[in-house]
């Protein structure tokens, strides 16, 4: 099937709001998607009643650190290196809005709840939005 029928085949059956950004043809010998993946970008939404100064205050040391140490599993380990970029980009009526870059590397992925846990922002409620992964660079593996 070309890959331009791709797209117009799935559009009218997309749930709403669910875009295709981009189709394109894989060889279907190359590593297998899941394994590529590299990082995470999110959107979390969270709702909090502290104004997003005292948010983005803790955004900042969080970051200014070398070391989160976070439990998962009954296993301690530094969240810090998966964190690649966090930041406050708004808020509304007791909500803050944070976008954060997380890695995903083999044995170790940073996951969103594991950030508002250590921003002390765990027990609050929390929407999570994948709004991109991040891939190893496609090889040729014929």
């Amino acid at each position: 099937m070309p890959v331009e029928d791709v797209t117009k085949m799935a559009m009218p059956v997309l749930p709403e709001g669910l875009m295709i950004r981009q189709v394109r043809q894989v060889n279907p010998k190359a590593a297998a998607m899941q394994t590529r993946v590299e990082g995470t970008v999110y959107r979390v939404v969270v709702e909090w009643d502290e104004d997003a100064e005292e948010v983005e205050s803790r955004v900042e040391e969080a970051l200014s650190t070398e070391e989160l140490i976070h439990e998962r599993r009954g296993k301690r380990y530094n969240l810090r290196p998966l964190i690649e970029d966090l930041q406050v980009i708004g808020e509304d009526e007791e909500k803050v809005m944070l976008r954060m870059q997380l890695a995903a590397r083999p044995g170790a992925t940073g996951r969103p709840e594991a950030v508002l846990d250590v921003l002390g922002m765990g027990s609050a409620f929390a929407r999570y939005y994948r709004e991109r992964l991040i891939l190893t660079a496609e090889t040729d593996d014929r």
